[in-house]
């Protein structure tokens, strides 16, 4: 149901705009780069685990990791990435815009920011939406210990319109 994956841009607006700091050179920029993407993905991990009672990675196993959260190797992934952001995607990025904007007025320009920003707004919506959805589903198929199965439970036949009492019965969850 997703259409974008959000925490994509919004890591690559943050690691863009934060990088420009450190834009003097390209090891200053792999280390500014290194030390954003790697603060980034801790915050998504950390958050997404606390919000969403979801892990979507773990670390754990590769070397110089922090808690799981982030490692060595994808943290110098982050460096290279900014490089690229930083030399490649975003000028060539601003000079398709800057094209646009001098063949568009500014008012034009004005409401189809305002659309884009309304559409992913609700992209963002729908895909908190499905993903709370995937999750309710994931706890019942797997028989996963959290607080409130049964209202998880009917929360998710309420939204399939599907009756799960075929699910409780097959897995007692005491």
């Amino acid at each position: 149901m997703d259409l974008f994956c959000g925490i994509y841009g919004i890591g690559a607006v943050i690691l863009i705009v934060g990088s420009r700091y450190f834009d003097k050179n390209n090891i200053t920029l792999f280390l500014g780069g290194y030390a954003i993407g790697s603060i980034i993905e801790y915050l998504t991990s950390f958050l997404v685990e606390v919000i969403m009672q979801a892990k979507w990675w773990d670390y754990s196993n590769n070397i110089l990791n922090v808690n799981g959260r982030v490692c060595l190797l994808y943290s110098a992934f982050w460096g290279i990435l900014t490089i690229f952001l930083i030399r490649k995607f975003n000028p060539f990025i601003d000079s398709i815009l800057d094209k646009i904007a001098s063949k568009l007025s500014p008012k034009v320009i004005k409401g189809l920011l305002t659309a884009i920003t309304l559409f992913l707004a609700f992209d963002c919506a729908l895909t908190c939406y499905a993903q709370d959805i995937f999750i309710t589903r994931m706890v019942i198929q797997n028989r996963i210990e959290v607080k409130d199965i049964r209202k998880k439970g009917k929360e998710l036949s309420k939204i399939t319109r599907k009756r799960l009492s075929y699910e409780f019965c097959k897995y007692p969850l005491g």
